[in-house]
C-alpha cells in the first residue's frame, strides 16, 4: 500500500460548500465526523447534523478557521491507498 502525504497548510475551506474560511475571524461552524463544516452551512443544516450519534466539536471562543486548525492538530497526514479493492459481500 502506498501512502500519500498531503499538508494542507493553513487554508481552511468549508466541506459543504467550498467557502475559503483561510482569512476569515467568523466564528461559528462546526466539525461533524471528520468534515468542516463552516457557519452558514452548519445554521442550514443543524438540524438534520444534531440528529446523528456522531460526535462533534462546535466552534466555542474561536473562529471556525482556527477551530479546523485544531481540529487538525498539527497531523496533516492523510492515507490514501492506491489500487485498494472494495470489500466484498
Amino acid at each position: 500500500m502506498k501512502e500519500i502525504r498531503i499538508d494542507p497548510g493553513l487554508e481552511v475551506y468549508c466541506d459543504f460548500c467550498s467557502e475559503d474560511y483561510t482569512n476569515s475571524d467568523q466564528p461559528g461552524g462546526v466539525i461533524f465526523s471528520s468534515y468542516a463544516i463552516c457557519p452558514q452551512c452548519y445554521a442550514e443544516k443543524k438540524e438534520s447534523i444534531d440528529k446523528y450519534k456522531r460526535v462533534h466539536r462546535p466552534c466555542v471562543g474561536m473562529s471556525f478557521a482556527n477551530l479546523v486548525r485544531a481540529y487538525r492538530m498539527g497531523d496533516f497526514h492523510y492515507k490514501q491507498a492506491k489500487n485498494k479493492k472494495p470489500p466484498t459481500k
